[in-house]
């Protein structure tokens, strides 16, 4: 299908394993084959990551995806940093802080 599409936008839920499997009963290694494969058939690419506090919010993983990434993908590759309001299941969770100024 990627022969048909101009752009691609994925929403990578996390950057662990146990999220992944937590949130989607899924695994992220295919997920992060298939972001290459996008990347390799010269398809416009951008990622989401909507950050939910407890869940997907530690810095160091951030930094880790953010470099996979960079080194996978190439440090052009736009990523969106979604911030999470509580809804649905989710409502006794807080908002998601402010972290644009700590992600480098």
């Amino acid at each position: 299908l990627l022969k048909y599409m101009d752009a691609v936008v994925v929403d990578l839920k996390g950057f662990t394993d146990e999220f992944y499997t937590k949130l989607s009963s899924a695994k992220l290694e295919p997920v992060l084959q298939t972001l290459k494969i996008i990347k390799e058939e010269g398809v416009w690419l951008e990622i989401v990551n909507l950050i939910v506090p407890t869940k997907n919010d530690n810095i160091e993983d951030i930094k880790k995806m953010c470099e996979w990434i960079k080194e996978n993908l190439g440090e052009e590759t736009p990523i969106h940093f979604s911030r999470f309001f509580p809804a649905y299941k989710l409502l006794k969770l807080p908002p998601t802080m402010l972290l644009a100024n700590t992600i480098k």
